[in-house]
């Protein structure tokens, strides 16, 4: 297995926080198990621009023997794609090529038709009707059929093929993606390092975050986007403030200016709201503060292939979820974890619900540790290596 590298395609720059969580950590791991990888990823400029955070992902890379190689992100997806084929195939040949998402796994199709490497396609979600969702790609029969095309070929062609739910997965075999030709499909969620995502109980807040010990705090942990009800994230908030004295909201978000603007609009007092903006290797001892956090999500069909990093994230941290929507794998491990809130629509009588289920609510300890090591067999990161290790492995024999 060491005698040739396994080449990582990325489109989700490594200097982003997203990026550095669900690429670079995982790399790692799998380094730590016996894997050479080399990865090959587009980075957008303002990351390459910064020398300092180039240099922390590149020694945090090639201390466990994993090579690097950048491509600036241009605005023309087609030609990242074409450039980032061109730079593939300089690069050594490969015994595997591991393909995160769509605009990858073309690369890596053609890469197998030029190579005759097979390729293990990480999908990520359901990219063509995600578009779609947004409106604003493949307007027309045409473009869409050519999507449609080049989606099904991704996933007939695969050596082996990754979702992020059950509910992905079992998609694939119902064949909604074109024929499944009875290659392993695993589940493997968007995990996180359940040691330094550690409980209140066990590890220290962030120091900024020590004034909120004591309250009732709501935490909203993420960008702001047309995926989440931020509206209704802030009624739900509004609403407890107004029941107990002592409830603050926690907002961890890049978007600072654009959260205040939204607090204001929704009447929630800003002396009960902290807004910041942290960076990936900073966000769980802030995390750790929040007593409640709130994902409330859209509902579509492009969802059932999602898994919100942030679920991950507040099981780790002993984190009661208050979720909504984005397809029944995360209704189901919250109500499984057994510390959450499930709300089955997002009306007034269901806000309420939920508003007064916070107020009421006593913190259990007990109750906390058990749903985080229920649910760390599937969202920590080392059991997520494990999987892919064990995949990787049947792959190559």
């Amino acid at each position: 297995m060491k005698d040739r590298e396994i080449l990582y395609l990325t489109f989700d720059g490594l200097g982003s926080p997203l990026g550095y969580s669900q690429v670079v950590r995982p790399l790692i791991a799998l380094a730590q198990r016996g894997f050479r990888y080399r990865v090959l990823s587009m980075e957008h400029e303002a990351d390459l621009a910064d020398p300092a955070r180039v240099a922390r992902v590149r020694a945090a890379l090639t201390s466990h023997g994993v090579a690097w190689d950048a491509l600036p992100y241009g605005p023309d997806r087609a030609d990242n794609v074409r450039r980032m084929l061109a730079r593939a195939a300089r690069l050594p040949r490969p015994r595997l090529v591991h393909c995160r998402s769509y605009l990858a796994g073309v690369v890596g199709l053609a890469l197998r038709a030029r190579w005759g490497t097979p390729y293990l396609f990480d999908a990520r979600g359901y990219w063509v009707d995600e578009r779609l969702a947004q409106g604003a790609w493949f307007n027309g029969a045409l473009r869409l059929g050519a999507a449609r095309f080049v989606e099904h070929r991704l996933y007939r062609n695969a050596r082996a093929i990754v979702m992020l739910t059950d509910v992905g997965a079992d998609d694939v075999r119902r064949h909604v993606f074109g024929r499944w030709t009875g290659v392993p499909v695993v589940t493997i969620p968007t995990c996180v390092d359940y040691d330094e995502f550690a409980l209140r109980f066990d590890a220290d807040v962030a120091q900024d975050a020590r004034p909120l010990a004591g309250r009732l705090v709501l935490g909203h942990l993420g960008s702001i986007n047309a995926s989440y009800r931020i509206d209704v994230t802030l009624d739900l908030s509004a609403r407890v403030l107004r029941q107990r004295a002592d409830a603050h909201l926690l907002c961890l978000t890049p978007q600072i200016d654009e959260m205040r603007r939204l607090v204001a609009e929704h009447g929630v007092d800003p002396g009960r709201v902290t807004v910041r903006s942290v960076d990936h290797d900073r966000v769980a001892p802030w995390v750790r503060a929040m007593d409640w956090g709130l994902m409330l999500l859209e509902s579509s069909f492009a969802k059932r292939g999602s898994m919100p990093t942030k679920l991950a994230e507040l099981f780790a941290s002993g984190v009661r979820p208050v979720a909504h929507g984005c397809n029944d794998d995360v209704r189901r491990w919250v109500e499984r974890a057994g510390t959450g809130i499930t709300l089955p629509d997002l009306d007034e009588r269901s806000v309420a619900r939920a508003a007064d289920a916070i107020v009421r609510g006593v913190t259990d300890e007990g109750a906390l540790r058990a749903g985080r090591e229920l649910t760390r067999p599937h969202f920590d990161l080392g059991r997520g290596a494990d999987a892919y290790a064990a995949l990787i492995g049947e792959i190559l024999g």
